[in-house]
């Protein structure tokens, strides 16, 4: 498989970038900075893999909730990439209560409306954070650029960044980056492929709307 900044450089090219370098490093290292997750080390997780409309669905939980939502087709794949993604921790299939959790989570991938009961465990970078929690503001069938993300964030023009933190995005739709497109309109990149992307894009649109995205509706 390859690596999100291979996946990002067929996209984005680094010329592209118009973001100072100095003013890029400052902004990802001083008031964003850098955290570890050694607190998180040799953590006992638990997952669940089922069938839903837009594939199959690998749910992680935690004690502090939920880890991981993974969209894709092969169950198997799946599961190693939960693994990369969670190195030092040991992810265990099933548990008490996981199937029902489950059915709630691939309801929620159907029809985002309903919200996620489980707390969120975000991990990543303090910059990840930041993006991501922008993300989470985008409203229900609406979309933003990822010209307008950077901006919000305090990186303007950095595209680049933007898309990738949402390719290191492990939780799909509860972290919607789904909805973060192209500055021209484009569907842009997505972690678990351009058709979900676009599927997802439609159906929230028509469940909000009844119609495309009154705002920077992408481009089919």
């Amino acid at each position: 498989m390859s690596s999100l900044r291979d996946r990002m450089s067929s996209v984005f090219d680094r010329s592209d970038r118009k973001t100072p370098r100095n003013a890029r490093k400052s902004v990802m290292n001083s008031s964003f900075g850098l955290e570890t997750n050694s607190s998180y080390e040799n953590e006992y997780f638990q997952f669940i893999s089922m069938k839903g409309k837009l594939g199959t669905v690998l749910t992680a939980v935690s004690h502090l909730g939920l880890s991981a939502l993974l969209l894709g087709e092969d169950r198997e794949e799946l599961e190693r990439d939960l693994r990369r993604e969670f190195p030092d921790e040991k992810p265990v299939s099933g548990g008490y209560g996981l199937e029902g959790i489950g059915s709630r989570i691939v309801s929620f991938t159907e029809d985002p409306r309903i919200g996620v009961s489980l707390p969120l465990d975000v991990r990543g970078t303090m910059f990840q954070k930041r993006v991501w929690e922008e993300l989470r503001s985008i409203p229900l069938g609406e979309q933003r650029t990822y010209s307008e993300v950077a901006g919000r964030v305090g990186i303007p023009g950095d595209s680049f960044a933007i898309a990738q933190a949402c390719l290191a995005n492990r939780i799909a739709i509860a972290i919607p980056c789904h909805r973060v497109i192209a500055d021209d309109g484009e569907i842009g990149v997505y972690r678990w492929g351009r058709e979900r992307k676009r599927a997802l894009l439609r159906a929230e649109a028509n469940a909000q709307f009844g119609s495309k995205c009154p705002h920077h509706a992408f481009r089919d």
